[in-house]
Protein backbone atom coordinates (compact mmCIF):
# COMPACT_ATOMS: atom_id res chain seq x y z
CA UNK A 1 0.00 0.00 0.00
CA UNK A 2 2.73 2.50 1.13
CA UNK A 3 4.58 1.61 -2.60
CA UNK A 4 1.56 2.61 -4.73
CA UNK A 5 1.16 5.79 -2.29
CA UNK A 6 4.55 6.88 -2.81
CA UNK A 7 4.09 6.01 -6.85
CA UNK A 8 0.72 7.88 -7.06
CA UNK A 9 2.51 11.16 -5.54
CA UNK A 10 5.88 10.84 -7.53
CA UNK A 11 3.78 10.57 -10.82
CA UNK A 12 1.09 13.57 -9.54
CA UNK A 13 3.90 15.65 -9.03
CA UNK A 14 5.64 14.73 -12.67
CA UNK A 15 2.43 15.09 -14.19
CA UNK A 16 2.00 19.04 -12.44
CA UNK A 17 5.37 19.63 -13.53
CA UNK A 18 4.81 18.44 -17.35
CA UNK A 19 2.24 21.16 -17.96
CA UNK A 20 4.80 23.86 -18.60
CA UNK A 21 3.08 25.82 -21.60
CA UNK A 22 1.41 29.18 -21.63
CA UNK A 23 -0.16 31.78 -23.60
CA UNK A 24 1.92 34.48 -24.36
CA UNK A 25 1.56 37.20 -22.13
CA UNK A 26 2.10 40.09 -24.65
CA UNK A 27 4.40 40.64 -27.67
CA UNK A 28 8.36 40.38 -27.49
CA UNK A 29 8.27 42.77 -30.38
CA UNK A 30 8.84 46.51 -30.03
CA UNK A 31 6.37 48.79 -32.06
CA UNK A 32 6.50 51.89 -32.43
CA UNK A 33 4.47 54.75 -33.53
CA UNK A 34 5.15 56.32 -36.65
CA UNK A 35 5.57 60.51 -36.40
CA UNK A 36 2.69 62.86 -35.86
CA UNK A 37 0.24 59.61 -34.87
CA UNK A 38 -1.56 60.93 -31.23
CA UNK A 39 -0.45 58.42 -28.69
CA UNK A 40 -3.92 57.56 -28.22
CA UNK A 41 -4.61 55.87 -31.71
CA UNK A 42 -1.50 54.12 -30.90
CA UNK A 43 -2.41 52.41 -27.80
CA UNK A 44 -5.63 51.69 -28.96
CA UNK A 45 -4.29 50.20 -32.16
CA UNK A 46 -1.87 48.04 -29.80
CA UNK A 47 -4.70 46.52 -27.81
CA UNK A 48 -6.43 45.62 -30.79
CA UNK A 49 -3.82 43.85 -31.92
CA UNK A 50 -2.44 42.16 -28.94
CA UNK A 51 -6.12 40.96 -29.47
CA UNK A 52 -5.69 39.65 -32.50
CA UNK A 53 -2.40 37.95 -31.76
CA UNK A 54 -3.84 35.70 -28.65
CA UNK A 55 -6.88 34.46 -31.12
CA UNK A 56 -4.64 33.11 -33.27
CA UNK A 57 -2.82 31.07 -31.19
CA UNK A 58 -6.20 30.54 -28.67
CA UNK A 59 -5.69 27.02 -27.23
CA UNK A 60 -2.60 25.80 -28.39
CA UNK A 61 -1.07 25.96 -25.05
CA UNK A 62 -3.76 23.73 -23.84
CA UNK A 63 -3.22 21.14 -26.61
CA UNK A 64 0.56 21.67 -25.73
CA UNK A 65 0.30 20.61 -21.86
CA UNK A 66 -2.44 17.94 -23.21
CA UNK A 67 0.34 15.91 -25.09
CA UNK A 68 3.10 16.54 -22.26
CA UNK A 69 0.70 14.88 -19.73
CA UNK A 70 -0.26 12.00 -22.10
CA UNK A 71 2.85 11.37 -22.92
CA UNK A 72 3.96 11.36 -19.17
CA UNK A 73 0.59 8.89 -18.74
CA UNK A 74 2.60 6.80 -21.11
CA UNK A 75 6.07 6.74 -19.46
CA UNK A 76 3.59 5.33 -16.43
CA UNK A 77 1.85 2.80 -17.75
CA UNK A 78 4.65 1.30 -19.85
CA UNK A 79 7.07 1.28 -16.52
CA UNK A 80 4.79 0.01 -14.61
CA UNK A 81 4.23 -2.99 -16.98
CA UNK A 82 7.78 -3.69 -17.17
CA UNK A 83 8.77 -3.78 -13.56
CA UNK A 84 5.69 -6.09 -12.68
CA UNK A 85 7.25 -8.47 -14.84
CA UNK A 86 10.98 -8.04 -13.36
CA UNK A 87 10.18 -7.39 -9.41
CA UNK A 88 6.19 -7.90 -9.33
CA UNK A 89 4.27 -5.44 -7.02
CA UNK A 90 7.54 -3.28 -5.90
CA UNK A 91 9.16 -3.48 -9.59
CA UNK A 92 5.75 -2.40 -10.86
CA UNK A 93 6.13 0.78 -8.31
CA UNK A 94 9.47 1.79 -8.98
CA UNK A 95 8.53 1.23 -12.92
CA UNK A 96 6.11 3.35 -12.59
CA UNK A 97 7.99 6.08 -10.71
CA UNK A 98 11.00 5.64 -13.81
CA UNK A 99 8.97 5.55 -16.20
CA UNK A 100 7.00 8.73 -15.26
CA UNK A 101 10.01 10.44 -15.11
CA UNK A 102 11.14 9.84 -18.46
CA UNK A 103 7.91 10.22 -20.02
CA UNK A 104 7.47 13.68 -18.40
CA UNK A 105 10.83 14.63 -19.09
CA UNK A 106 10.18 14.01 -22.94
CA UNK A 107 6.83 15.54 -22.45
CA UNK A 108 8.00 18.93 -20.87
CA UNK A 109 10.63 19.32 -23.34
CA UNK A 110 8.26 18.81 -26.32
CA UNK A 111 6.03 21.48 -24.29
CA UNK A 112 8.21 23.63 -24.12
CA UNK A 113 9.20 23.46 -27.59
CA UNK A 114 6.06 24.41 -28.80
CA UNK A 115 6.00 27.48 -26.36
CA UNK A 116 8.92 28.69 -27.97
CA UNK A 117 6.54 28.32 -30.85
CA UNK A 118 3.54 29.96 -29.88
CA UNK A 119 5.29 33.16 -28.77
CA UNK A 120 6.58 33.37 -32.40
CA UNK A 121 3.16 33.01 -33.80
CA UNK A 122 1.89 35.58 -31.85
CA UNK A 123 4.64 37.94 -32.49
CA UNK A 124 4.34 37.72 -36.01
CA UNK A 125 0.45 38.17 -35.70
CA UNK A 126 0.85 41.09 -33.79
CA UNK A 127 3.73 42.58 -36.48
CA UNK A 128 1.80 42.18 -38.71
CA UNK A 129 -1.52 43.79 -37.23
CA UNK A 130 0.80 46.45 -36.36
CA UNK A 131 2.46 47.06 -39.33
CA UNK A 132 -0.47 46.85 -41.30
CA UNK A 133 -1.83 49.87 -39.71
CA UNK A 134 1.29 52.16 -40.43
CA UNK A 135 3.22 51.88 -37.37
CA UNK A 136 6.91 50.79 -37.06
CA UNK A 137 7.86 47.35 -36.35
CA UNK A 138 11.63 45.48 -36.57
CA UNK A 139 12.45 44.01 -39.49
CA UNK A 140 10.15 46.92 -41.80
CA UNK A 141 11.71 49.66 -43.33
CA UNK A 142 10.48 52.50 -41.09
CA UNK A 143 7.91 55.01 -43.21
CA UNK A 144 10.21 58.02 -43.54
CA UNK A 145 10.78 60.57 -46.40
CA UNK A 146 13.44 58.76 -48.06
CA UNK A 147 10.87 55.70 -48.73
CA UNK A 148 8.44 54.85 -50.41
CA UNK A 149 6.24 51.29 -50.24
CA UNK A 150 5.87 49.38 -53.51
CA UNK A 151 2.53 50.47 -55.54
CA UNK A 152 2.61 47.66 -57.57
CA UNK A 153 2.32 44.10 -57.19
CA UNK A 154 5.56 41.59 -56.97
CA UNK A 155 7.00 40.02 -59.83
CA UNK A 156 5.68 35.81 -59.97
CA UNK A 157 7.74 34.06 -57.83
CA UNK A 158 11.19 32.60 -59.25
CA UNK A 159 11.95 28.69 -60.42
CA UNK A 160 13.95 27.31 -57.90
CA UNK A 161 16.31 24.25 -57.69
CA UNK A 162 15.13 22.48 -53.95
CA UNK A 163 18.38 21.01 -52.46
CA UNK A 164 17.86 17.70 -50.49
CA UNK A 165 17.48 18.69 -47.00
CA UNK A 166 19.87 18.67 -44.57
CA UNK A 167 17.92 16.41 -42.30
CA UNK A 168 14.50 14.75 -42.76
CA UNK A 169 13.33 16.76 -40.47
CA UNK A 170 13.58 19.89 -41.90
CA UNK A 171 11.29 22.12 -43.91
CA UNK A 172 11.90 24.01 -47.18
CA UNK A 173 11.34 27.83 -47.11
CA UNK A 174 10.42 29.00 -50.07
CA UNK A 175 12.20 32.31 -51.71
CA UNK A 176 10.18 35.55 -51.85
CA UNK A 177 11.04 39.31 -53.05
CA UNK A 178 11.97 41.83 -50.43
CA UNK A 179 11.45 45.34 -51.26
CA UNK A 180 14.81 47.79 -50.47
CA UNK A 181 12.85 51.08 -50.95
CA UNK A 182 12.79 51.67 -54.73
CA UNK A 183 12.96 48.22 -56.10
CA UNK A 184 11.84 44.14 -55.61
CA UNK A 185 15.09 41.87 -54.81
CA UNK A 186 14.33 38.15 -54.68
CA UNK A 187 15.22 36.30 -51.54
CA UNK A 188 16.91 32.81 -51.91
CA UNK A 189 15.10 29.67 -49.98
CA UNK A 190 16.39 27.87 -47.30
CA UNK A 191 16.13 25.02 -44.88
CA UNK A 192 14.92 25.75 -41.28
CA UNK A 193 13.92 22.82 -38.45
CA UNK A 194 10.43 23.96 -37.39
CA UNK A 195 9.33 24.23 -33.67
CA UNK A 196 7.01 20.94 -33.19
CA UNK A 197 6.23 18.46 -35.78
CA UNK A 198 2.96 19.11 -36.63
CA UNK A 199 3.72 23.13 -37.42
CA UNK A 200 3.28 24.24 -41.00
CA UNK A 201 5.12 27.19 -42.87
CA UNK A 202 3.51 30.33 -44.19
CA UNK A 203 5.58 31.71 -46.85
CA UNK A 204 6.69 35.17 -46.91
CA UNK A 205 4.39 36.64 -49.18
CA UNK A 206 2.86 40.40 -50.29
CA UNK A 207 -0.49 41.56 -49.67
CA UNK A 208 -2.84 44.32 -51.46
CA UNK A 209 -2.74 46.93 -48.33
CA UNK A 210 -5.38 50.45 -49.34
CA UNK A 211 -3.06 52.11 -52.29
CA UNK A 212 0.34 49.78 -51.99
CA UNK A 213 1.70 46.46 -51.31
CA UNK A 214 2.24 45.06 -47.22
CA UNK A 215 4.91 42.58 -46.58
CA UNK A 216 3.51 39.26 -44.72
CA UNK A 217 6.84 37.73 -43.17
CA UNK A 218 6.86 34.00 -43.00
CA UNK A 219 5.85 32.21 -39.78
CA UNK A 220 4.94 28.63 -38.73
CA UNK A 221 1.26 27.55 -37.90
CA UNK A 222 0.21 25.28 -35.75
Amino acid sequence: MRIQQKTACAVSALLLLAGCAAPPAGPTVAAMPPPNKPFEQFANEQEYCKQYAQQQVSGQAESANNQAVGTAVIGTLLGAGLGAAVGGGSGAAIGAAGGAVAGTGIGASGSQNQQYGIQGQYDNAYAQCMYAKGNQVPGTQAADAGYQPPTSAPPPPQTEQIPPPPYPTYVWQPGYWSWNGYQYQWVPGHYQQPPAQTAVWVPDHWQQYQSGWVFIPGHWQG
